[in-house]
């Protein structure tokens, strides 16, 4: 399969780029040479369009094969695609657990879906009421961490030896609740 495939768009120019995926599917759909203008007036440099729809079903044949449960990470405003957009079409697709790096990205995502299950990579930085006012569910990384969180759902970070943030393998048993995720 040819993972990088570029294919001559319309006569103005565009250019298609196809990123094949494992799944058939790709989410980005053309790149512009003629790019909108930025507020001041200037050419933006690309124009990139995400299709909604791809997106989604990217996430349905993912949550097919896995097997279990299939999240969305739409950190860092969904890797700069927009997190609203991305988050609809993955919510539209069956998608209920999501990934986020800072409890203000989770705030942000609970307003769009209030419904959601939303997981905290970076913790919530002590903030204990906060995190559990918006029912987001941080990862832990500490058992000092899991002692101050009280009995909320959390998730356990766990220290793989890759230089990472989280609990000593050995360190788990300590721990006297079952988080509802372990990473």
């Amino acid at each position: 399969m040819d993972r990088n495939r570029f294919t001559k768009g319309s006569p103005e120019g565009s250019l298609r780029l196809g990123l094949d995926t494992a799944m058939g599917h790709t989410a980005m759909t053309d790149i512009r040479p003629q790019a909108p203008l930025q507020e001041d007036g200037t050419p933006a440099g690309s124009y990139l369009r995400i299709d909604p729809a791809a997106v989604a079903r990217n996430y349905r044949t993912l949550a097919a094969r896995s097997g279990g449960e299939c999240g969305g990470v739409v950190k860092a405003n969904a890797y700069g695609l927009g997190i609203e957009p991305v988050a609809r079409a993955l919510w539209a697709a069956g998608c209920k657990s999501y990934f986020v790096a800072l409890p203000a990205e989770g705030l942000l995502l609970r307003k769009i879906l209030p419904g959601a299950t939303i997981y905290v990579l970076n913790g919530l930085f002590d903030d204990v009421r906060f995190g559990k006012a918006h029912n987001l569910i941080p990862f832990l990384s500490c058992l000092d961490a899991v002692s101050a969180w009280g009995d909320a759902p959390f998730a356990l970070n766990v220290d793989t030896s890759m230089n990472r943030l989280g609990v000593k393998p050995s360190d788990v048993a300590a721990i006297d609740r079952t988080p509802v995720l372990v990473a």
